[in-house]
């Protein structure tokens, strides 16, 4: 593997709280009937498709008040979301607030005595193993899945990995170029976006078309059509990875073998059950880029 910076992917299966906590929350909404798929069976808890997954959107410790603190974005199935509140609640030693919610996701606070050792192993110490500082990468986002901690890096050298896998135990899921995974738009294409939406390009029913648009603009409909095509996928593909957890974490997983299961999701057609789905060995899995 040559020595260039890579954006990474590894799962680090540990002991951690509130990682505790969502596999319980994750099993009681598996027990729990779902709706909507016509079959009696959750349509979130499919095998390629965590039942809840939350991003990490800060990590801060003030060790002389004597807690830490910890604001992420959680987002799942209807019944597994509520499973994590109700853990939440009842968890002792952890105080949660929710910010902000809606029918997608949660954003919660959660704040854990550094006293409570019993807890959290590292709370004493006043660390954060969700937060690690690692010579030769940096943390681009943390989610926090069922079955453990899922990081996204940027790494600076191919022998990172190395330390990755020896010394943290993580198991890499994906290495690829920093480049595949851009996804900030043009100056053209965020014009060509800014300028559709400020005319009504997406409104429902439009507007105005994409042929009276580039007439506007005196370019071509094929020209606009690109621009506005590789932008929209841009935001999709922001708006899957900070807004909704579960799915970047399936992607990230299993690449192109979740697609299958959505699919079901939205046709109703979803099978009782559905075969295992193993982990892609590293490098195999397919994230779309931008």
């Amino acid at each position: 593997m040559p020595n260039k910076p890579m954006l990474v992917f590894c799962l680090r299966r540990m002991r951690c709280p509130i990682v505790e906590l969502m596999a319980t929350a994750a099993a009681r909404g598996s027990s729990c009937s779902g709706k909507g798929n016509g079959n009696g069976s959750p349509i979130h808890l499919l095998p390629s498709i965590p039942p809840l997954a939350a991003r990490i959107l800060r990590v801060s410790q003030f060790p002389d008040q004597g807690y830490g603190e910890l604001w992420i974005r959680v987002s799942g199935g209807k019944e597994a979301l509520r499973a994590f509140s109700e853990a939440l609640a009842s968890a002792k030693g952890i105080y949660h607030q929710v910010i902000h919610e809606n029918k997608f996701n949660k954003v919660i606070r959660i704040v854990i005595g550094h006293d409570v050792e019993s807890v959290c192993p590292a709370a004493k110490s006043g660390g954060c193993p969700l937060n690690p500082v690692i010579p030769g990468a940096m943390v681009k986002s943390v989610l926090l899945l069922p079955q453990g901690v899922l990081y996204e890096l940027f790494v600076a050298r191919s022998n990172v990995l190395q330390t990755l896998r020896s010394e943290m135990g993580c198991e890499i899921l994906d290495a690829r170029s920093v480049d595949e995974m851009d996804y900030m738009l043009t100056e053209k294409q965020e014009l060509a976006l800014i300028y559709a939406y400020l005319r009504g390009y997406y409104n429902f029913p439009r507007k105005v078309s994409l042929k009276e648009l580039a007439k506007r603009l005196g370019i071509s409909v094929s020209t606009l059509a690109e621009f506005l095509r590789r932008a929209e996928a841009k935001v999709v593909e922001a708006y899957v990875r900070h807004e909704l957890p579960h799915y970047m974490a399936a992607i990230a997983l299993h690449g192109p073998q979740c697609i299958e299961a959505i699919e079901r999701m939205i046709s109703g057609n979803k099978r009782e059950t559905e075969p295992e789905v193993q982990v892609v060995k590293p490098r195999q899995v397919a994230l779309e880029p931008a």
